[in-house]
C-alpha cells in the first residue's frame, strides 16, 4: 500500500476522502507518474522496433527487451481499469465494506479465521516483493560491471555499454552515458513498482474471496456453535428461528462472494487474459536469455531472480484462481457435514438450497477462453517451450 502511494498506482479517490484539497493535489501527482508511465513503455515500444529493423538484429537483445515489455504492456491494461473503469472502483468499496462487516459481528473465532488467512496471503506477498526487489538491483548494477557489446551501425562496429533496460532514449547513449545510467535506473524503478503493486493489488483482489468462504465453511461445519452465538449476540429465544436466520446471514453471504467474483470477471477476465497471453512469451524470453548467454555470477543471480518473480507470480495467480474453484465447491460438502438432519424443514430446505447452489463453483475467467487454474499454468508452461524452442531454433 505504501508502494501504492508512493507511485500513484491505486486509484487516487480512495486517498485522503476527508480533504478535498490533499485528494485533488494526490490525483495530479497520481496522473502524471501514469503519464510518465505510458511514455516509458512507448520508448521501449520504440526501442523493440529499431531493433527488429536492424538487418542483423540480435535475438538476445530483443528477448531482453520482450521480457520487459510485455509484462509493462499488461500492467498497463490493469492500470487504465484500476483508474479509469468505475466498476473497479466498486468492486474496492465492496471489498472495504466486506471486510468491516466481518469484525463488525464481533464474533472473535470468525474474524480469527479472516485475519488468519490474510496474514498467510501477506507472507507471500512479501516473497514476491523481495524478489522484485532483489530483480531491480540486479538490474541497476550488472551495467556497471558487464563489458560493453559490439554493435553494428552501418559499416561500422562500435562498442556499447549496456545499460539497466533496453528503452529508447533522445540522445546518444554513448556520449551521455551517466546521464542517460541514471535515467534508466530510475525508469527501472518506477516500471517495477508500478508491475509490482499492480500484482500486490490483483493478489489482494483475489484472495479476498476465500477468507469469506473460510468463514462459511467454518459457520457450516459448526452450525450450531455459531447458531447459538448469532441467538446470543441477537437475543433470539427460540432454537429453529435462530438456525433460520444464521442460515439467512449465511446464504446471504455467499450470494456477496458470488456477487463479488462476478464483477471481478466483468471488469478484470480480458487484463488476466492478455497476461496468460504474455506469460508464456515472457518466460520463454527470459530461458532464451539464460541459453544465449555465457554463464557468470550476475547472469546467475538475475535469471533466479527473474525466473524466481515470474514462476512465483504465476503460481499465486494460478493456485488462488484453482483455490476459488475448490474451496467454493467443498461449501456443499461443510453443509452435508453439518447436522441439518437435527434442524426444522424450513432450514433443511435452504440448506439443500445452499448445497445446490455450490455444485457450481466459483471461477476467475480468462476472457472467454479459459479459467483461472492450475491446468492453465501448466499450458503457460507447455507454450513457453514451444516459444523458446522456436526462438532458440531461429537464432
Amino acid at each position: 500500500m505504501i508502494c501504492s502511494v508512493a507511485f500513484g498506482c491505486f486509484p487516487w479517490e480512495f486517498y485522503f476522502p476527508d480533504n478535498k484539497s490533499r485528494r485533488r493535489a494526490y490525483e495530479i501527482y497520481g496522473r502524471i507518474m501514469f503519464a510518465y508511465y505510458i511514455v516509458f513503455i512507448f520508448t521501449i515500444f520504440v526501442q523493440l522496433v529499431v531493433m527488429l529493423k536492424r538487418p542483423d538484429f540480435d535475438i538476445d537483445a530483443v528477448c531482453a527487451n520482450m521480457c520487459v515489455t510485455l509484462i509493462n504492456t499488461v500492467t498497463l491494461f490493469r492500470q487504465l481499469v484500476f483508474h479509469f473503469n468505475p466498476k473497479f472502483k466498486k468492486i474496492i468499496q465492496k471489498v472495504i465494506d466486506m471486510e468491516s462487516q466481518v469484525y463488525r459481528k464481533g464474533d472473535e473465532k470468525i474474524c480469527s479465521i479472516y485475519t488468519k488467512y490474510v496474514k498467510g496471503i501477506n507472507k507471500s506477498l512479501k516473497l514476491y516483493f523481495c524478489f522484485i526487489g532483489s530483480l531491480l538491483v540486479i538490474f541497476c548494477v550488472r551495467p556497471l560491471l558487464a563489458d560493453p557489446v559490439e554493435q553494428r551501425v552501418g559499416d561500422e562496429v562500435k562498442l556499447v555499454r549496456p545499460l539497466p533496460q533496453s528503452s529508447w532514449f533522445p540522445i546518444d547513449t554513448e556520449e551521455q552515458y551517466l546521464y542517460v545510467y541514471t535515467w534508466g535506473c530510475i525508469n527501472c524503478m518506477i516500471s517495477a513498482f508500478f508491475v509490482t503493486c499492480s500484482d500486490l493489488i490483483m493478489f489482494a483482489l483475489l484472495t479476498q474471496p476465500m477468507g469469506h468462504l473460510n468463514i462459511l465453511h467454518e459457520i457450516l461445519q459448526n452450525f450450531d456453535e455459531h447458531k447459538r452465538n448469532f441467538a446470543l449476540r441477537n437475543q433470539i429465544v427460540n432454537d429453529d428461528i435462530a438456525a433460520y436466520w444464521t442460515l439467512v446471514d449465511v446464504i446471504k453471504h455467499h450470494n456477496e462472494i458470488i456477487t463479488y467474483v462476478n464483477e471481478i470477471n466483468d471488469c478484470m477476465s480480458f487484463v488476466m487474459l492478455c497476461d496468460f497471453l504474455q506469460s508464456s512469451l515472457q518466460v520463454a524470453c527470459i530461458l532464451t536469455q539464460a541459453l544465449e548467454n555465457d554463464i557468470d555470477v550476475f547472469l546467475v543471480l538475475f535469471m533466479i531472480s527473474f525466473i524466481g518473480s515470474m514462476f512465483l507470480r504465476l503460481i499465486l495467480y494460478y493456485h488462488y484462481g484453482n483455490e476459488l474453484l475448490t474451496t467454493s465447491q467443498n461449501i456443499a460438502l461443510s453443509a452435508w457435514q453439518s447436522n441439518w438432519y437435527d434442524q426444522s424443514p424450513q432450514v433443511k430446505i435452504m440448506m439443500f438450497t445452499v448445497i445446490a447452489r455450490a455444485q457450481k463453483p466459483l471461477k476467475f475467467y480468462l476472457g472467454q477462453f479459459g479459467v483461472m487454474s492450475l491446468q492453465a499454468f501448466i499450458s503457460v508452461l507447455r507454450a513457453s517451450y514451444s516459444y523458446m524452442t522456436l526462438m532458440y531454433g531461429l537464432n
